[in-house]
C-alpha cells in the first residue's frame, strides 16, 4: 500500500503545488491543510525511524517552503493593521503556514536554513535593485 500511495503522489503532486500557490484561498486551502497533514506524517515517521529518508522526500519539502514563501505574503488588498474579519481570517491563515514551517525546519533544518539564505539573498538583491 505504501507504494501506490507513493505512485499516486507523484501524480497529483505538481497539481498540488500548483493549486496551493493559488491566489483564491478556496483553491489554495485544501492543497496546503493536506501539505501540513503529510508533513506532519513525514515528523512522525521521522522520529520513529531516526530521519526523514529519501531525497524524494527532501524533495518534497523544499517545494512546500516556496509555497509558504508566497502565501505567508500580505494580499494587496488586505491591511495588517486593520481588525476586520478578512484580516484577521488571513492572521489565522499566516499563523497555521507557520506552524507548517516550524515542522519542516525541524525535520530538515538544513534545508531549511538554506532555503532562508537564499530567500534573504533574493529579497537583498531586489532591495538593491531599487
Amino acid at each position: 500500500q505504501a507504494g501506490l500511495a507513493k505512485e499516486y503522489l507523484k501524480v497529483v503532486w505538481g497539481a498540488l503545488l500548483q493549486c496551493a500557490s493559488s491566489a483564491l484561498p478556496e483553491v489554495s486551502h485544501p492543497p496546503l491543510e493536506f501539505m501540513a497533514a503529510y508533513v506532519n506524517w513525514l515528523k512522525r515517521k521521522a522520529r520513529e525511524e531516526g530521519g526523514i529518508g529519501t531525497e524524494e522526500v527532501a524533495g518534497h519539502l523544499e517545494p512546500i517552503l516556496v509555497v509558504i514563501r508566497t502565501k505567508v505574503q500580505y494580499s494587496q488588498d488586505c491591511d495588517p493593521d486593520s481588525q476586520g474579519e478578512e484580516e484577521e481570517a488571513q492572521e489565522e491563515y499566516r499563523r497555521e503556514l507557520l506552524i507548517l514551517f516550524k515542522n519542516i525546519t525541524r525535520m530538515a533544518p538544513a534545508l531549511a536554513l538554506s532555503f532562508l539564505q537564499d530567500t534573504v539573498g533574493h529579497v537583498t538583491a531586489q532591495l538593491n535593485l531599487l
